[in-house]
Order: structure tokens, then sequence, then C-alpha cells
């Protein structure tokens, strides 16, 4: 059992981490791995318990699979590329004013005055040229003005960069239809580097963006933690037995600590004091060390009752 519920805790820590992983970066082929390697890991263990978590992994692994896959590094990196493409492309009104071919010479037949009069046609058919223009901005741009368009069309690639790194498409959406706008109304949509251009714009443009739902794996960290509330709570838990403790001894004061030591004084005391009873101390102890010199016995005189009854 234990084995066991330090597997259900490294599936929950690593679900944890992936469900992350998709909300900030939505990077679902991670995601997919990592869900392929747990469901790799609950394999080994056939405890009837884990097979709810089993089923949940399954599920969720089966949606992330269905789900369509937006490659955000590779979308930017195309965007970088159509940024840096913007100043290459031709001009509306570099192509109008552009000199065309004269035609070639026709060789009239006829008199001097009708190839006279056929030459002034044409030399006039020539000087003056109609076109049709949807767009009148395009032919009023000063060529100072020219470099602010091409930096729009920057700042508008740039900020659908940013809103793809942020999954909101409706900001990707807008920005690359302004962008698609401006090339059609101020450049010249017949050259085949302008076609080209628009043709990967229309690439992009078709992609998905959209924030994964943080629901993408709630199946398996729901399974996770009914088997932590409901599996693992009502598994018998055995205590270990109370042993009492023994009484912790005050810490010794000051004054105990000193009696203690003049306990052994004291009896060392009481014990010399019978040896000293027992043997006094002389007067040459008592001053200084010096003996005494042995005092003389006073002679006694003879009684006359002695005298006379020796006489």
């Amino acid at each position: 059992k234990g084995r066991v519920n330090w597997l259900v805790d490294e599936v929950e820590v690593t679900l944890n981490l992936a469900s992350q992983q998709l909300l900030l970066s939505g990077n679902v082929p991670v995601a997919v791995n990592v869900l392929e390697s747990l469901e790799q890991r609950l394999s080994r263990f056939e405890q009837p318990e884990l097979l709810p978590i089993k089923q949940a992994i399954s599920q969720d692994l089966a949606a992330l699979k269905n789900r369509p896959y937006l490659n955000v590094a590779g979308t930017a990196l195309r965007l970088d590329r159509l940024e840096n493409g913007a100043a290459g492309l031709p001009l509306l009104l570099d192509s109008t004013l552009k000199t065309q071919n004269a035609p070639a010479a026709q060789v009239h037949s006829g008199g001097f005055w009708s190839r006279t009069w056929e030459n002034s046609v044409n030399m006039l058919k020539g000087m003056v040229e109609v076109r049709h223009l949807d767009s009148n901005d395009a032919m009023l741009l000063a060529p100072e003005q020219v470099y602010f368009v091409r930096e729009n069309l920057r700042l508008y690639l740039l900020d659908a960069r940013l809103a793809l790194l942020q999954h909101n498409g409706e900001v990707y959406q807008n920005d690359l239809n302004k962008v698609e706008t401006t090339v059609k109304q101020y450049f010249d949509v017949q050259s085949p580097t302008t076609q080209a251009w628009l043709k990967e714009l229309d690439e992009l443009k078709a992609l998905e963006v959209r924030m994964v739902s943080d629901d993408a794996l709630k199946a398996s960290q729901a399974a996770v933690r009914n088997y932590q509330n409901s599996v693992r709570t009502a598994m018998p838990v055995v205590l270990p037995e109370n042993v009492p403790l023994p009484p912790a001894s005050a810490p010794a004061s000051a004054d105990s600590v000193q009696a203690a030591s003049a306990a052994p004084a004291a009896s060392a005391v009481k014990a010399s004091e019978p040896a000293a009873a027992s043997k006094p101390a002389t007067k040459d102890e008592s001053k200084g060390g010096q003996p005494e010199k042995p005092q003389a016995k006073p002679e006694t005189k003879p009684d006359a009752k002695a005298k006379g009854a020796q006489a």
C-alpha cells in the first residue's frame, strides 16, 4: 500500500505540472508524452483501486490527441518572415508610373499624308494613358509617407505575434485582417512577390488560435483526488504504542548546587572531629610547634610522724 500511495502522489504532481504547461504555453505534444509515460507506469500495478485513475488518464489522453495542435514557435517564425518581407513589397504607385515599352512602329502603306496622320495619332495616344484605380489614396502618397506605411505593417504583424503567444485568437485575426487590407490598398497585388506574400498571410489567417481550457486534465486530477480522499482515508492506520516518558528532572538551582558541594566538606569535617578528640593537642603544638620541656616534680618534706617512726 505504501508503494501505491507514493505512486499516486507522483502522478498528482506530474499532472499538475502538465496542466500548468498547457495553460502557459499550450504545448499539447508535451502533455501527451506526459500522459503516455504515466499510463505506462500505472500499467505495472494491478491494484483494483488504481483502475479509475487509469481510465481517467486514458480518457484525457485520447481527448488531447484529437485536439488540433498549433505550433506556436513555428507560427511566430512565419510572422517574423512576413515582417522582414514587407520591406520588399512593390508599391502600387511605382508600378503605375513605370514606363511601359513603346509599341513597335507599324509600317503603313499609303501616301505621305496618311502615314503622317497615323504616326501623329499614335504619338498622341502614347502621351495619355487612362487606368482605373480602386484606391485613390495610393496615388497621393508622398515619398516620405511610404516609410510609415511599411512601419504600420510591421507593427500589425508584431502585435499579431504577441497575440499568438498569448493565445488570443480574436486580436490575432484582427491584426492580420488589417495587414491584408493595407497591402491590397497601397501595394501592387499583381506583382509575384506580393502574391506570394499574401498567400502565406492567408495560410496564417486560417490557423485557429485559442486558449487551451483548464479542464484538459480535469478527469485525471479528479480521479487522483478521489483516491486520496476515499481509498487512502479508508485504509487502517496503525499508531505506535504510547510509551510513558520519564519525568523531566527540574534543572538544579544555584543553592542546591552549593548545598551538594558543601555536603562532602561537612562530612569530612565531622570525620576529623573524633580523631581530634581522641588525641588532645599539646601546648607545643598550639604554640607554633615548639616542644615543651618536662617539668620537675616538686620535692615533698617528710612529716614529723614519719621521722619519729623511723627513729
